[in-house]
């Protein structure tokens, strides 16, 4: 990566965050998101008057942000310039990562924030970002693409993603229909991971892929069990199991960061 230029890796995100925020209450202020209510009754947290209908459920997202710019930050310092590898050679991709790592905590504030049907169209795109971007990088590496041709293909694959979620078709073989291409998505980049680790011998540091896999079991466990009506559910308390949930995947994210930074490691690279 250019060290001249490695701030704006840190300064993109941080722009992203700012700005993303203050649509956010722009939004709420002039409730452009439409009437509350419609995401309310899911996830357990007491619907509140006021601007923030559920705090606990909204201000833990602000972990996203929190690692987005953990990582603009790691990467603008050249952390791990001697791996060799698309985030560090190039400003593109980590730029990228950590701005969509910053914007996927506004998403899901859209929604705990408003409880609006819109907001839960941006909470949702959460999901369609991470799983675009892991399956794009995928191939921009299997297939040796240049950045270009990675956009192409996050856009393509994120705009598949919006036009299942608004199609009046909800179930395809008998599955929720953008649960089965998220699941297409992330099945695909996972096997592309594999055959880089076993196969290609990239070095990429595996204990990270366990990490992530670990967060996002242990969130999804507190997400189910913390869901209204479940064991785990206590509407007035400021314990919030959707917000473990929201803090445990910003960790998720960051682990899939630290593996993708880890890939030509140098073998006397300290862990």
């Amino acid at each position: 990566m250019p060290s001249a230029n490695r701030a704006i890796v840190f300064y993109v995100p941080l722009a992203a965050a700012i700005a993303s925020m203050g649509l956010l209450f722009a939004a709420l202020l002039g409730s452009w998101m439409g009437a509350a209510g419609a995401n309310s009754q899911v996830f357990c947290e007491t619907f509140r008057p006021g601007l923030i209908k559920q705090p606990v459920n909204t201000w833990s997202n602000l972990a996203f942000i929190i690692v987005g710019l953990a990582i603009g930050w790691q990467q603008s310092k050249g952390r791990y310039g001697r791996c060799t590898n698309s985030f560090t050679r190039t400003l593109f991709y980590p730029t990228f990562f950590a701005t969509l790592a910053v914007l996927l905590g506004p998403g899901s504030m859209a929604m705990h924030a408003s409880t609006a049907h819109i907001g839960g169209f941006f909470d949702m795109l959460s999901m369609y970002l991470i799983a675009s971007f892991m399956l794009s990088y995928g191939l921009e590496r299997l297939l040796g693409w240049q950045p270009r041709h990675f956009s192409i293909c996050f856009a393509i694959a994120l705009a598949i993603c919006i036009v299942v979620h608004f199609s009046p078709i909800t179930h395809l073989f008998g599955i929720e229909s953008i649960l089965l291409i998220f699941a297409t998505y992330i099945v695909i980049a996972s096997g592309i991971e594999v055959y880089f680790v076993l196969i290609k011998k990239t070095g990429a540091d595996w204990r990270m892929v366990f990490a992530f896999i670990g967060a996002f079991l242990l969130a999804f466990f507190i997400w189910n069990m913390s869901l209204t009506g479940n064991v785990w559910c206590n509407p007035d308390s400021i314990w919030q199991g959707h917000g473990a949930w929201h803090i445990l995947n910003a960790v998720a994210v960051y682990f899939i960061y630290r593996y993708y930074v880890s890939e030509g490691k140098p073998a006397n690279l300290p862990q």
